[in-house]
Formats: C-alpha cells, sequence, structure tokens
C-alpha cells in the first residue's frame, strides 16, 4: 500500500474534524491514550454505511480504489470495511505507527475473504501487537491485545469475545442481555475469523518458544530465492556458500524447498517473453544445478531436509480467473515431479559431470527509426570447464555406544523429506470430494484444516504432522530413546 496517499498534515487535520484536540501533543505524551480516544472518535464521526454503494447503478458498483478510500475518509461520508479499516490503517501508517491489513471472513457467509481488520506492531516494544477493528456494524472501540487472548470485553450493548479458534483468531459478539439472562447456555455467537497465522507468520523471522519448556528456542528465518537471472549473486547462494565453506556457523537444521516458489516467481518476470515456458523450467533447472551441489556440502556440517513440494487442489479458488487458469497451469504435478527428477539428477552426478553455467539478460537491440527492442538472451558465465564442486561421502563412523544424534550429519547426505506428502494428497482428495458434492459453503471446506481455497499452500492437517516430525527430530538426542525408534 503506497505511504504518500495521505500526509501527516492532512492525518493532523482529520483528528480536528473528528473533535480530537492537542491530538499531537497527546500522540506524543501518551500514543495508548491517543489511540483510544482517536478509536472512539472515528468511528463516531465516520458511519458504517453502505448507502454510496446502493445510490450507484449496478454497472458503476466496484471496489473503491485507495484514492477514493481517502476521499470516503477525509469527507467524513464512510462506507464498508474495505473503506473504514483500509483509510484508518493509512491514518496510522501517517501518524507514524506500524499497521498492517489482515484478511478476514465472515461465518455467516458462504464467500471467504468477506471482512478486513487491522494489526498493530510494536506498539510500546517489540511485539506488543493489538487487533484494530473500525470497519462493522457492531463497533468495538478498543484495542484488542494479542498477548492477552482470549479477552472479553462489552461495548455498546454487545458483549465481545477475541479468542484463538483453529489457528486463527476469531472475534465472537452477541446482545449483552441475553448473554445476562443466559449464563448458562450456549452462546449464540456471530463469528468472523481473521487471518492472522498467515499474514503474521508467512516470510517472517521470528523467535518462538512454550511455557512449559522455556530453554527450548526456535529461530526460524525465511529466504527466498529471487536473483534467479544470476542464481550465483543471490543472497541466499552466498549464505549456503558460506555455510559449505565453514565460514559461518551453520543452523542446527536446514530446511529447504523452492520449486513452486520458484514456478511462481519467475513467469512473473518472463510474461512478454514468447519462449518463457522453455525458460521457466530451464531456469530452475539452473537454479538445482547450483543449489544442489551446495546443500550436499551443507550437509557434512548440519542435517539438511529437502521438503517435497505440495500438490494443486484442482478446485482452489482465485480473485480472478485469469489468475485461476495461470496458478493450476504454474502448479501441475507433473513440473514438481520433473523438478525432483532434476533435484536428484544434480544430487547424483553434480559432482562428476561438467557444467557450463549460464543466466538470463535482458539486451536492448536498436532497430531503424530511433525503435528499441528489449530481447532475453542467455550468455555463458563459465569461466572454462570445470566441474561442479562436489564433496566426500565418507564421515567417521558413531562412537560404539554413544546416543545418536539426528541433528548431526552421517553418511546418508541429504534427506528427501516426502513423509507428508500422502496426508497433503489425502487432504486434497476430501476437497475435492466436497466440491463434487456442492458442500464448498461448509466451514471445513475454507477452514484452515483442509483449506480447500487455497491452490497449494498445505492445511494444518499437514503442517500440525510435519511440525510433529520436526519436534521429534530435534528432540529426540534428548530423549535418549532407543535408536531403533523415530519417534516418542
Amino acid at each position: 500500500m503506497p505511504s504518500d496517499l495521505l500526509s501527516r498534515e492532512q492525518a493532523l487535520s482529520f483528528l480536528d474534524k473528528v473533535g480530537i484536540t492537542d491530538g499531537e501533543e497527546t500522540l506524543r505524551k501518551d500514543p495508548r491514550r491517543f489511540l483510544s480516544d482517536l478509536l472512539k472518535a472515528y468511528q463516531e464521526h465516520v458511519p458504517f454505511q453502505c448507502v454510496s454503494l446502493l445510490a450507484q447503478s449496478s454497472e458503476e458498483r466496484h471496489v473503491p480504489t485507495l484514492e477514493e478510500i481517502v476521499e470516503a475518509g477525509l469527507s467524513l461520508e464512510g462506507g464498508l470495511c474495505f473503506t473504514l479499516n483500509t483509510f484508518f490503517c493509512l491514518l496510522l501508517r501517517a501518524l507514524g505507527f506500524k499497521v498492517d491489513v489482515l484478511d478476514g471472513s465472515f461465518s455467516l457467509s458462504c464467500h471467504p475473504h468477506t471482512h478486513e481488520v487491522l494489526l498493530l506492531r510494536d506498539l510500546s516494544e517489540p511485539g506488543d501487537n493489538y487487533i484494530i477493528d473500525v470497519g462493522g456494524g457492531c463497533p468495538f472501540l478498543e484495542l484488542i491485545p494479542v498477548k492477552d487472548l482470549p479477552v472479553t470485553r462489552y461495548e455498546a450493548g454487545f458483549e465481545y469475545r477475541y479468542q484463538y479458534l483453529g489457528g486463527m483468531v476469531a472475534r465472537l459478539h452477541r446482545i449483552r442481555e441475553d448473554s445476562e439472562r443466559n449464563q448458562n447456555e450456549t452462546w449464540p455467537w456471530a463469528v468472523y475469523r481473521t487471518m492472522l497465522e498467515e499474514q503474521d507468520v508467512r516470510f517472517s523471522d521470528f523467535e518462538a518458544t512454550t511455557e512449559s519448556h522455556p530453554g527450548l528456542r526456535f529461530i526460524f528465518k525465511f529466504r527466498r530465492f529471487w536473483e534467479w537471472r544470476d542464481v550465483d549473486a543471490s543472497d541466499e547462494v552466498k549464505i549456503l556458500t558460506e555455510w559449505a565453506e565453514g565460514t559461518q556457523p551453520v543452523p542446527d537444521l536446514l530446511i529447504a524447498g523452492y520449486t513452486s516458489w520458484m514456478l511462481y516467481t519467475i513467469p512473473q518476470r518472463l510474461e512478454n517473453d514468447p519462449n518463457s515456458p522453455l525458460d521457466v523450467l530451464d531456469l530452475l533447472m539452473r537454479v538445482h544445478e547450483v543449489v544442489v551441489p551446495l546443500l550436499q556440502r551443507v550437509a557434512h556440517r548440519t542435517r539438511v531436509l529437502v521438503h517435497a513440494d505440495t500438490r494443486l487442489r484442482p478446485h482452489s479458488q482465485a480473485k480472478k480467473p485469469g489468475h485461476r487458469l495461470a496458478m493450476n497451469a504454474v502448479f501441475q504435478n507433473f513440473l514438481e515431479d520433473w523438478s525432483e527428477m532434476m533435484f536428484r539428477f544434480f544430487e547424483k552426478f553434480g559432482s562428476g559431470r561438467i557444467t557450463r553455467r549460464r543466466r538470463l539478460v535482458t539486451r536492448t537491440v536498436r532497430l531503424e527509426g530511433g525503435l528499441e527492442h528489449l530481447v532475453n538472451m542467455v550468455e555463458e558465465i563459465t569461466q572454462g570447464d570445470r566441474p561442479s564442486r562436489g564433496f566426500d561421502r565418507m564421515q567417521s563412523p558413531p562412537e560404539e555406544g554413544a546416543v545418536k544424534d539426528y541433528l548431526r550429519p552421517d553418511e546418508s547426505g541429504l534427506w528427501w523429506w516426502d513423509t507428508s506428502l500422502p496426508i497433503n494428497m489425502a487432504t486434497i482428495s476430501e476437497c475435492s470430494d466436497l466440491h463434487d458434492r456442492n458442500f464448498t459453503q461448509l466451514p471445513q471446506y475454507s477452514e484452515p484444516v483442509l483449506r480447500c481455497e487455497d491452490h497449494h499452500h498445505s492445511g494444518t492437517a499437514t503442517l500440525n504432522f510435519e511440525v510433529h516430525m520436526l519436534l521429534n527430530l530435534i528432540c529426540n538426542t534428548h530423549l535418549a530413546v532407543d535408536r531403533h525408534f523415530c519417534c516418542s
């Protein structure tokens, strides 16, 4: 979202419109009090309404642009959740806060992505995060501290509860009179879910521990191959090289899996190239050619798991029909199988074959009349013939009677991790069965357990299994179980 849509001067002027006096001074002295006052004033002066939408003909109706959202906010016209929460996000960013927009869904709707809320980050310190929602017909006038969930509040005649539900954060609400009259009855909750887990975790580096074992600390770092035109120059290859050569300490456990990411991102850069389908596969093969020998060398120093990519859900949804068609083309199973075959090829023969390294470059061809034409060309970057850098698989045998450390590398080298693939394919079969029976409106279809509406990412049924396997792998050494058992 562009940061220049709303200036700080416009934001301060807006504070005067909604009746906040000395807003800049309060913001400087007590940001929490300022936000509390702003939440109430904003929802009092900027209405939740659909009149503006209904006043348009069906042909004129459209999702408002960011410019239209800013105009609707500054004029106090208001609108639906998309307008109200998006403008509030721009307002807070203009005032110096860290705010993200989160996707959400109403449980009573048969369609996903029907709501949005905000996540305010690092208010007083890193990790001090709050949920904000100023885009509902049932107003909520407080910040919701994520670390204190579940949270119950009473506002505007309603009883609200925010809690974790099925790996997500859910907001539930009911009329307060009903809650007082039926304390012992099941709550007639109206629920919507907010997808915190994906927006908060995906593509992020973070540290985690547990209350029961605070000494157990996990540091997760996410890296993606982005400089695929010249993969040798990518930051990821530099990191792998440092680990392989021993100039940087290796992680305790390295999990690699990049086929789907490469298949998805490379075509976006080659959409004007008539040979792009072949170029995509060629470039993916070149990534394997560079990365696999490095992973083999890193596997000498730490445990390396190569994750088999999950498979396509044939009935998944997309916002645009063209995008859905493209996703179905990108994530076909035979492309995943081909990529695995290339990976295994370089794993087996990479240390002995002569490689000629290439990269894709863009050249400008000058035409008559002062015109120019951009073309993609492949150029050799190999400095003479040289073998791929291999490694010696011989390892010293473990001492007799020693407890096996499953994180220490051994003669097996890389581990191809496809244990969860049957579970992933079973959940895809369940999604297809629900689709064929016309049960796509059921919560089970869109909930994260199966995640049937996602093209490619695993649901929690698969992810939980993988997490359990990783925890067992990490903990088996300390549990000192018989080495013939993989779990405990």
